[in-house]
């Protein structure tokens, strides 16, 4: 009985109340009854699909999707219609607590794990067949957990194939929570071989409990799992068995080469798993949900925000524009009625979708990069779809970017556009002439250009597009600063890192080796540094080169090659210099948030006089100092100035930390953003 008072009723499920006229909000997990075949049950429920569905798209002010699949097939089905949104699901915080070994009392055996029913499109038979081609080179027995018995529409098939195995294939039929969890953790390996599905949530609960996952190859479990399963033709035994096989192959002993590799791809789906779930969080599926509830019954406040970046890539190699990016969308999805997305392009001629922290990427097919401009034509195609399909009203350009440009070019007419503009294109000055048709009239077009100083607008000579100084914004670029404090954790990895370099001066770079980085010549200005040890991070073209020049001072073993750093690793070397120093040597470096990291940590920061961002970011004798490009001896004089006068290091140090705080944080960059967004929604 629903209430006559009710103003708006959700339904988890698509059975709607066929007399109920009022505003209705409707769930969509699958359609997979519109796929039904066989059997007059099953006709019977294909025939109710075709009256339940197109009677869901008349009455249903706004559609919930599990998933981008899903969504997909209902506009093929039945065209776009109101509001139609993506809430991924979500992983409950009890799988991360599961352990190996709760289990031990379902099953004293390694094994193997499918969890889930037995009707046909789940493909169980299909997974026993696999199971049986390797039961006798492993010692696993295979382990299906779920309901099995009184479903009408189960594979008849599965009892016969189960009594085949031997004992090895084990039925435990309904388990409790707490027995899931177990049966999760304590598995070498989790296979999902459903041939459809609307989301595919149990691989990401086995992903939270720290097990390994093998599942099929098809878009929807790609879209949930991304690149971290082992992927199968879900139709072929053999190539099940194979993907099988290949994480379990060190756990057994199967091979005697190449275990060092299998051992590598078991851990590493095991860490691309956890890393994958945490990104799946029912808090983010509520918050979304409860928004767009909020949006139908119009009490959601001020206008919703619905902005569309497009941050060119989303890779472990991320610079500067990329990173914030990434920043910037955590923190606006953290405030009330707004949705901000990011639109790159892929490392591979595949498109996917992530959901990540609070915020989904859409990855574009590309056919790699050239002149550092990803080759991904079909963006135009995925940009004007997404626009439509999720009720983007702006969409936030990162420039320079000549295929975003191009994208820009086939928006919709009434979506406002905004620019943030990172720098100049110094390195590829012909291409950028070239290009100047094509980027102009986007720059011409866009309601706002941001810089993140005034020396980005002051500075630059590629601007002349944007004549109107009304449309300039300065909003400077921020980071989580309470990511930086000091913690006895840090502290403590800090001093091990000073421990390896007794009575040493500690500098410390990090950053891409590329050639406007400028490493070269730190490098270079070591070599009458003899107090004081370089730890450079970082990787890129120019690392061999980089260190022969190491080599050829004739003190390498002052200048320590760091590599990669992750990210949670950073922060104790911050902690564990002197003095940070960034020399890069061209404009293509136009802000420079690692020196803000340096500031934030409270360490004086020497950087070279680009004429851009750079130098407002960190000023000359107050957070730290500032020498010419390329000048070796003018580095030299900064770095044994700062290395000689810890007071004048703890001053400027001092300085640095306020600024930063007064200046630089992803709360200010997030809020001024915002402000400006509902500006510009205001006055189209």
């Amino acid at each position: 009985m629903i209430p006559p008072d009710t103003d708006l009723l959700w339904v988890p499920h698509l059975n709607i109340p066929v007399r109920y006229r009022g505003k209705l909000v409707v769930t969509l997990h699958d359609l997979e009854m519109r796929h039904l075949s066989g059997g007059p049950r099953k006709f019977a429920v294909y025939l109710y699909s075709r009256l339940i569905f197109p009677l869901i798209r008349r009455r249903a002010a706004a559609i919930l999707c599990d998933s981008q699949f899903t969504y997909d097939e209902w506009v093929r089905y039945y065209q776009r219609t109101r509001d139609v949104h993506v809430i991924p699901l979500g992983v409950e915080a009890a799988f991360f607590r599961a352990r190996r070994g709760a289990a031990d009392h379902l099953t004293p055996h390694p094994y193997l794990l499918y969890v889930g029913n037995v009707k046909p499109h789940k493909n169980l038979r299909r997974l026993i067949e696999a199971f049986l081609k390797i039961k006798d080179r492993v010692p696993h027995d295979l382990v299906i957990a779920g309901k099995i018995e009184g479903l009408r529409s189960a594979d008849q098939k599965i009892p016969a194939l189960v009594a085949s195995g031997g004992g090895r294939i084990r039925l435990t039929g309904r388990v409790e929570q707490s027995e899931l969890e177990a049966l999760y953790a304590g598995a070498d390996l989790f296979v999902f071989p459903s041939l459809y599905e609307g989301f595919g949530l149990p691989p990401l609960e086995a992903m939270a409990a720290g097990t390994a996952v093998a599942a099929s190859d098809i878009p929807v479990v790609r879209e949930a799992c991304a690149d971290a399963a082992q992927y199968f033709d879900p139709r072929d035994t053999d190539d099940m068995a194979r993907a099988m096989l290949a994480v379990l192959e060190t756990k057994t002993k199967i091979v005697t080469e190449n275990k060092t590799d299998a051992n590598a791809l078991r851990n590493d789906l095991i860490r691309r798993g956890r890393e994958r779930a945490r990104a799946m969080t029912w808090d983010r599926a509520t918050e979304t949900t409860t928004r767009i509830l909020h949006e139908t019954l119009g009490t959601a406040g001020e206008a919703p925000v619905r902005v569309l970046h497009f941050g060119r890539f989303f890779n472990d190699n991320f610079g500067g524009i990329e990173r914030h990016v990434m920043l910037l969308l955590e923190e606006l999805n953290q405030r009330p009625n707004v949705r901000a997305d990011n639109l790159v392009a892929a490392d591979r001629l595949r498109s996917s979708v992530l959901n990540v922290a609070n915020y989904t990427v859409y990855k574009t097919a590309s056919f790699g990069v050239l002149a550092s401009t990803a080759i991904a034509p079909l963006m135009v195609l995925q940009a004007r779809r997404l626009i439509r399909q999720n009720n983007y009203n702006l969409v936030h350009l990162h420039f320079p970017d000549p295929l975003t440009a191009l994208c820009a070019r086939f928006f919709p007419r009434d979506t406002p556009v905004i620019i943030t503009w990172h720098g100049d294109v110094t390195r590829q000055k012909r291409l950028q002439k070239l290009l100047g048709p094509l980027v102009n009239p986007v720059l011409a077009g866009a309601r706002v250009v941001v810089a993140a100083t005034p020396a980005h607008f002051s500075s630059s000579t590629q601007l002349g597009a944007v004549a109107d100084e009304n449309r300039k914004h300065v909003i400077p670029f921020g980071l989580r600063l309470s990511d930086y404090a000091a913690t006895p954790a840090n502290q403590a990895a800090a001093a091990r890192i000073r421990e390896r370099h007794p009575g040493k001066s500690l500098i410390f770079a990090v950053g891409r080796h590329i050639y406007y980085k400028g490493f070269e010549y730190l490098i270079r200005a070591m070599a009458d540094l003899p107090d004081a040890v370089l730890l450079l991070g970082g990787r890129g073209p120019l690392t061999e080169e980089l260190q022969q020049i190491a080599r050829d001072t004739g003190a390498p073993e002052r200048i320590v090659f760091a590599g990669r750093i992750p990210d949670e690793e950073l922060v104790d070397y911050y902690y564990a210099c002197d003095v940070y120093c960034m020399p890069s040597i061209a404009p293509s470096e136009a802000f420079g948030l690692v020196q803000v990291e340096a500031m934030a940590c409270k360490k004086p920061v020497v950087c070279c006089e680009l004429y851009n961002g750079v130098t407002y970011v960190n000023r000359h004798e107050e957070t730290g100092l500032v020498a010419q490009p390329k000048d070796v001896a003018g580095l030299q004089a900064a770095l044994r100035r700062l290395l000689e006068n810890p007071e004048l290091r703890r001053k400027y140090g001092e300085q640095g930390y306020r600024r930063a705080w007064d200046e630089f944080t992803t709360d200010r960059m997030a809020t001024d953003m915002l402000a400006l967004y509902r500006r510009v929604l205001a006055e189209k």
